[in-house]
């Protein structure tokens, strides 16, 4: 426990000595909201395609449509891995990766969330960047 203190209060100290040595705070990485338009409709189109052969079976769509109130605030790649490493439930991680983000797209379409002009990128670093978020009507009391 002493142990991780100490290598807290140095990283701190690190990240303070960048500031001050060079002027200029770190940028964080910029997030974006759900409610931006951050996926195409045609994704959510292949979304739903692939849905109805690898999900349909064991989740009626109506299932999905006040599911994302529960993961509001938190990054999209949590949704994405949880489901994943658990779905289809007979073959986990059939799905590519690619595939699997449409399936999530279409998720989102259902939920009301706008789309946009580029698509939902299926890397790590693009699912960090977005932020769950629900159209203000869909939250459930």
């Amino acid at each position: 426990m002493r142990a991780a203190r100490q290598l807290l209060a140095t990283a701190g100290f690190v990240a303070a000595s960048l500031v001050l040595a060079t002027g200029e705070q770190a940028s964080a990485p910029q997030t974006r909201s759900l409610t931006e338009g951050v996926f195409t409709k045609a994704q959510s189109e292949r979304g739903a395609k692939a849905y109805q052969k690898a999900c349909l079976k064991c989740h009626p769509t109506a299932e999905f449509k006040s599911y994302l109130s529960r993961w509001v605030g938190l990054p999209v790649s949590y949704l994405y891995e949880t489901l994943r490493s658990t779905m289809p439930q007979d073959n986990p991680g059939e799905l590519s990766r690619k595939q699997f983000t449409d399936v999530l797209t279409y998720f989102f379409e259902i939920n009301g969330l706008p789309t946009g002009d580029e698509e939902l990128d299926s890397d790590q670093a693009s699912l960090d960047a977005v932020t769950i978020a629900v159209p203000d009507n869909s939250r459930t009391p």
